[in-house]
């Protein structure tokens, strides 16, 4: 039963005639904890980009984009592989 309403949902979707409430998509983000959880994640990017640049730049090795650092550490210290 479940399946097929998805399906039937989906199918609406491109034709524009699918309809949600955005209360209920609102608290449904909410009891998921997003926002906590993109606020950590976030914190944890910024800790992660800092450190590794402080670190490269006592070697003189500052990289043109800390950005590439800091997602390259958070995917290794997050992933499933590393635990």
């Amino acid at each position: 039963m479940f399946i097929g309403e998805a399906v039937a949902a989906f199918l609406k979707l491109p034709a524009g005639k699918a309809s949600f409430r955005r209360s209920d998509l609102m608290v449904l983000i909410q009891e998921c904890g997003l926002p906590i959880a993109t606020l950590i994640s976030f914190l944890v990017g910024l800790i992660l980009a800092f450190v590794g640049v402080v670190q490269l730049e006592m070697f003189g090795a500052l990289p043109e984009h800390p950005c590439d650092i800091q997602s390259i550490g958070q995917l290794g210290s997050q992933s499933p592989a590393s635990k």
